[in-house]
């Protein structure tokens, strides 16, 4: 991956880019091995994903701390791991990995 410094750091536009190009979509039986390892975490729609991934990845631990505090980033609930499952058509999701945690958000129709 380039740099833009010769550091050795990856410029935070090629790790959006890269992140952005890892980033799928896929329905909710995909993602149950994560909520087992308790690393799922659902993003609000008011976020973008992929700004998600960066702040984890580049450990910009007071941007995401105030994101978790805000509801805007946080473990999914009981009632939506229920209602996921008991849907006829699961859900889908578009999700990124951040090691070890996935990134995931709802996609509404």
């Amino acid at each position: 991956m380039r740099t833009n410094d010769g550091s050795g750091e990856t410029s935070p536009e090629d790790l959006e880019s890269k992140l952005a190009a890892e980033s799928l979509v896929t329905d909710f039986a995909a993602l149950r091995p994560h909520v087992v390892r308790d690393a799922l975490f659902v993003v609000s729609p008011s976020l973008r994903l992929v700004d998600v991934a960066v702040a984890i990845a580049k450990n910009r631990s007071a941007v995401v701390a105030l994101w978790l505090g805000q509801g805007l980033l946080r473990k999914p609930t009981p009632e939506e791991l229920a209602a996921w499952t008991a849907q006829p058509a699961e859900p889908r999701f578009r999700f990124v990995i951040v090691q070890p945690y996935v990134l995931a958000e709802l996609l509404l129709d």
